[in-house]
């Protein structure tokens, strides 16, 4: 079901409060097929024909060598929220992988348990001044609270300046299963360096009457992508799904070698949805869910301490920017963190 906040659309897997607990409950481990069976149930008794697929689907999974049955006429968002598409996937990767299947039932199993729920954040390309103060976008000028000074880049250096990459306001996630991994409302701004390190998150009362602000003027420094500021504005059309962890170091020894955990990459790609008319090629920003290929994987350590809060993708910048190996800026932050509103601690990472 797609809802309009403004300019911006949000595609969502549940068409209720009531569904959406459902799915809830499904995305907490999505190999488990008793939370499906029982909302299958849910859907059969009002006579949604998504009861007796998602049953049938079920039942296929389970059953070695069956076919997985048709999703023609079933929302994406839904198909991944209930772990049909992840399914799809990962069985496509296997065999191209070519795991023994004993291995491969229990590489697919450990997947679905690690799935997370994401929103893909789809960039269009639009002047600055047609976003709305206070919206969701990419790049442009930010939105700050009138009277609030820029976020400064060095503490004993007042004339450098933190850059921005964009802002998300957190209402319009109202409705998605991550939005229960967030606080319910606020305006998300996001700044930091070109380089990495620690990024500058604020979250503003979205109540709070905002500005939009250039750039200061700073002193120049000898950084290549520093030119690439102000980013080229853009609105956001969200949809949401469900994330899997391909480049999962940890992967590797169970079932998997290295040279086959860089063989998904294709796989990985599989888990965004199609790019909009006038959106970026690589439309494959994201908020939540797993950060894809980085220069170092993500070690066990990393992968239980932080979680992705958004990642952007460079490669279609202006005059060919490209950061890093995989053209993504990762911005990670603690989980509890990140429900209580706390920013202050945000890495910003390289891919």
């Amino acid at each position: 079901m797609t809802f309009r906040h403004g300019i911006i659309e949000v595609t969502c897997a549940a068409e209720s409060d009531d569904e959406l607990a459902f799915l809830n409950g499904i995305v907490e481990n999505l190999s488990a097929p008793l939370p499906k069976l029982v909302y299958a149930d849910w859907l059969e008794e009002r006579d949604d024909p998504r009861g007796p697929f998602l049953r049938q689907f079920v039942e296929s999974a389970s059953t070695s060598g069956a076919l997985l049955p048709t999703t023609k006429g079933f929302s994406r968002p839904w198909l991944d929220a209930v772990g049909v598409h992840g399914t799809t996937v990962l069985r496509k990767a296997v065999k191209k992988v070519g795991l023994p299947r004993d291995v491969a039932a229990a590489y697919e199993k450990r997947m679905l348990e690690l799935a997370r729920p994401t929103v893909h954040l789809l960039a269009i390309p639009t002047a600055d001044t047609s976003v709305p103060v206070g919206e969701s976008k990419f790049g442009g000028f930010a939105d700050l609270p009138r009277g609030t000074p820029w976020p400064a880049a060095d503490k004993d250096d007042p004339s450098r300046y933190q850059l921005f990459y964009g802002q998300i306001r957190l209402s319009d996630l109202r409705g998605t299963l991550a939005a229960r991994l967030l606080p319910a409302s606020g305006l998300l701004a996001l700044f930091g360096d070109t380089y990495g390190g620690w990024g500058g998150v604020h979250l503003f009362d979205e109540s709070t009457s905002l500005v939009r602000v250039p750039l200061p003027p700073q002193t120049p420094v000898e950084d290549p992508y520093y030119e690439y500021f102000p980013l080229p504005p853009c609105r956001l059309r969200m949809i949401e799904g469900i994330d899997l962890p391909f480049f999962l170091e940890t992967l590797v020894g169970n079932g998997l070698t290295r040279d086959q955990l860089y063989r998904q990459s294709d796989f990985a790609d599989a888990l965004h949805p199609a790019a909009p008319r006038g959106a970026w090629r690589y439309s494959k920003q994201q908020m939540l869910g797993w950060a894809g290929f980085m220069n170092a994987l993500p070690t066990p350590e990393e992968v239980s301490q932080r979680r992705l809060l958004i990642s952007f993708r460079s490669s279609d910048l202006k005059g060919g920017v490209y950061w890093g190996d995989s053209a993504n800026r990762f911005f990670f932050s603690l989980p509890d963190d990140m429900k209580a509103g706390k920013f202050g601690n945000v890495h910003l990472a390289i891919g």
